[in-house]
């Protein structure tokens, strides 16, 4: 990355810092900014084609990080950042894409106030071992007193999860083919030829966040309940350069030096509140 370029988003980054945490002064939200780019860096050199997306979404993945109040710090597991590329005036472009772990939505969920606590998804297994579907339990908020909510899945819910991977991996008519072999191999790697089970209880997680609270596919808890942050993001966002006219992404032995010192002064005094793993 383009130390200059980095330099010239700061402020605006420390900007949106200070929307998402209205407490914090100039330094601490100044200090959260540079520690935050440290964790990407990070992830750029050590994650298998983040060096080739571009500069703005890598930026923008940071800026939704803020967003969700979730750290980008490998070690904590909350965040996804995968490199995709998509077609811009005739010419694919490597960005990358953002997206929550399961964790992270918990995370996300639980700041939201709409779950107090999340049980572990239970797997429902055929007598071949087959996983065939699974539940989980919401303790949600409640008058006079919270109660849990069993939210399950079947086979049906796996093979409607299933046929959208395979239409979402394939082109033209192969979009049709029922035997689905281009879903998500984890799909078919499980005991039996079915779903894998780690994956299956992320799945369990993901879905049972929106359908157990009421959510639908177009609208997130974060949109619903911080709306006007999303609207500054979003401007911030707007004010950048279009993606397909920005360099590749790309860390310079400057860069590396100036992160150094500048992460050698910063001291946060006000942590993140899904940084702890207790609450994971």
């Amino acid at each position: 990355m383009d130390l200059t370029i980095v330099s010239k988003q700061i402020p605006s980054l420390v900007k949106v810092a200070k929307v998402v945490f209205p407490k914090w002064n100039d330094e601490q939200a100044e200090n959260y900014v540079l520690s935050e780019l440290s964790f990407l860096k990070e992830r750029i050199e050590n994650d298998y084609g983040l060096a080739e997306c571009t500069e703005e979404s890598l930026i923008q993945c940071f800026k939704k990080s803020m967003r969700d109040n979730v750290t980008l710090n490998k070690s904590a597991n909350l965040v996804y950042i995968q490199p995709q590329s998509v077609k811009v005036n005739g010419q694919y472009v490597k960005v990358a894409y953002y997206s929550l772990t399961p964790e992270g939505k918990i995370s996300v969920v639980r700041q939201s106030g709409m779950i107090i606590d999340i049980t572990r998804p239970k797997l429902l297994k055929n007598a071949d071992g087959k996983v065939i579907g699974g539940e989980i339990e919401l303790l949600k908020p409640s008058y006079p007193k919270p109660r849990w909510e069993l939210i399950e899945f079947d086979e049906s819910d796996i093979e409607r999860w299933k046929k959208y991977s395979h239409v979402k991996n394939s082109k033209g008519d192969d979009k049709k083919n029922p035997s689905l072999e281009n879903a998500n191999a984890l799909y078919f790697s499980g005991v039996a030829g079915g779903i894998d089970s780690e994956f299956m209880r992320s799945k369990i997680i993901k879905h049972a966040l929106g359908k157990g609270l009421g959510t639908n596919k177009n609208e997130s808890l974060v949109e619903k309940n911080n709306a006007p942050i999303l609207d500054i993001i979003d401007e911030e966002i707007e004010e950048a350069e279009a993606v397909n006219n920005l360099p590749a992404y790309e860390m310079s032995d400057s860069e590396e030096k100036f992160f150094a010192d500048e992460l050698k002064k910063a001291r946060l005094e006000e942590p993140k509140q899904d940084v702890s793993f207790d609450d994971l």
